[in-house]
């Protein structure tokens, strides 16, 4: 299984479920490739880098950053 650490949090979308944010991220392979995309983040979720994403969130919304409004695309 390959591991992943997040490398940059880039923002950060509310969604229409409370607390459940979706984040725009980099995060690194074990093999050291830079993989780029959107990270749906529950409170609840502990799994893989999901403690991580959910720590930057915390600081970036207590750091008054921009937090837009999540739209689905079609």
């Amino acid at each position: 299984m390959t591991s992943l650490n997040l490398k940059t949090l880039n923002a950060v979308y509310q969604t229409d479920e409370r607390r459940v944010y979706v984040a725009e991220i980099v995060m690194t392979d074990s093999n050291g490739n830079d993989l780029s995309g959107h990270y749906t983040s529950r409170p609840t979720d502990t799994y893989g880098i999901a403690s991580a994403v959910r720590s930057a969130i915390t600081e970036w919304i207590a750091a008054g950053k921009p937090v837009g409004t999540w739209k689905m695309s079609s």
